[in-house]
């Protein structure tokens, strides 16, 4: 017994022909007639009651379709495993700095229930060094951050853009109605700011001291929704 076979009697059982069965499945009718006598030798049992030109299924056979239309489905589900094409389930360990979490899952939260329904997120927020620790460790699955271009062989890049940084103030702030504003204008004000080392502020930091400055914030957190709610 083989798919080959299985695949042979359950096409006969749903055409009701021997013949029809060969000219879907690119096979003669005398080969046709051939392995699904092989399957009832090896079953012990007549699959089949043949009258003339068409063929129905005996009790035997009916129970025997059941059967052989399952291992079919099972053996299917196997082949799209290996290939994945079997539709995404499971746990999707989700790493992002604290900065992307509330508008990016906010915003694509939805969307990505609607593509993937059976996989759920587990959504892990740190900064960058410590998501990387995490991944490094099989904590994470992918990450999303705010940094540079990162140089590793054992990271894909899923994905890769450049996002642009701002200052950001009340707007009742002097600053808010300047079309232009200079760095000293900037580093005058009380600022608050995440953490250092924290991906945009290490960034801001670095290119402060290429100029000889640097910045004192009044207030130093890694939670980005406070100092959008003090500002």
């Amino acid at each position: 017994m083989d798919l080959r076979s299985l695949n042979i009697f359950i096409e006969v059982a749903e055409l009701g022909s021997f013949t029809r069965a060969g000219e879907k499945l690119g096979y003669s009718q005398p080969t046709i007639s051939f392995q699904i006598k092989q399957l009832e030798k090896e079953m012990g049992t007549q699959l089949f009651d043949r009258i003339g030109h068409t063929v129905t299924l005996t009790d035997t056979g009916r129970d025997a379709l059941d059967y052989a239309q399952r291992i079919c489905h099972c053996c299917q589900e196997m082949l799209l495993t290996g290939t994945g094409r079997r539709e995404p389930a499971g746990i999707l360990r989700l790493g992002m700095a604290d900065s992307l979490c509330q508008p990016l899952i906010a915003s694509q939260f939805a969307r990505f229930r609607q593509a993937y329904p059976k996989v759920s997120l587990q959504v892990t927020t740190t900064d960058t060094t410590g998501l990387l620790e995490k991944l490094d460790h099989n904590e994470v699955d992918m990450l999303c951050t705010m940094d540079d271009h990162v140089y590793d062989t054992n990271y894909i890049i899923a994905d890769e853009e450049e996002i642009g940084v701002h200052f950001v103030a009340s707007p009742a702030h002097p600053l808010s109605k300047a079309k232009r504003v200079e760095i000293s204008q900037l580093l005058a004000e009380p600022f608050l700011l995440t953490e250092k080392g924290m991906s945009y502020r290490r960034l801001m930091d670095e290119q402060l001291a290429r100029s000889s400055l640097e910045i004192s914030p009044v207030l130093e957190t890694g939670q980005a929704d406070l100092i959008c709610t003090l500002v």
